[in-house]
């Protein structure tokens, strides 16, 4: 019998590192000791999918840009800038201060014809997909003594 296995895509492993932040961010009041953790910031990440032939693209939403000259990304992940919780030796925790959510755009080619040749194409986004939410942190000095 054949054998199946799922392949995820690669930012669902930024979801479950974003989502095991939040857990250590809820559970660390409730210890009582000092977590002795700090934010550090995550920078943003774009990752294409397949190119297709076409003029290229130029796309902004919520401060985050991206572009490309040759061709047209079928879609477009993008991570927004975060903070990632990090072990330290000093007595500090972090603070949840908001959060961005992730995006997936999604591009088509669209091709204008004089007759049936082939005259000009646009690169043009199509959809736009909040998925996942990455954290706002801060670092502050521990509570507890």
């Amino acid at each position: 019998m054949p054998t199946f296995h799922r392949v995820l895509p690669p930012f669902f492993g930024a979801i479950a590192a974003c989502l095991a932040a939040s857990l250590a961010i809820v559970a660390a009041p409730a210890q009582g000791d000092c977590p002795r953790a700090m934010a550090v910031r995550v920078p943003q990440v774009i990752q294409y999918g397949a190119v297709v032939a076409c003029s290229g693209v130029t796309y902004q939403t919520g401060g985050i840009s991206l572009s490309t000259t040759t061709g047209c990304p079928l879609f477009a992940t993008i991570v927004p800038e975060h903070d990632d919780v990090h072990p330290t030796d000093k007595r500090t925790e972090v603070v949840q201060t908001g959060s961005r959510p992730g995006v997936i755009a999604y591009f088509a080619c669209e091709t204008s014809y004089l007759l049936f040749i082939p005259w000009n194409s646009r690169c043009r986004l199509q959809q736009e997909s909040p998925y996942g939410v990455y954290p706002l942190l801060i670092t502050v000095a521990c509570r507890n003594p």
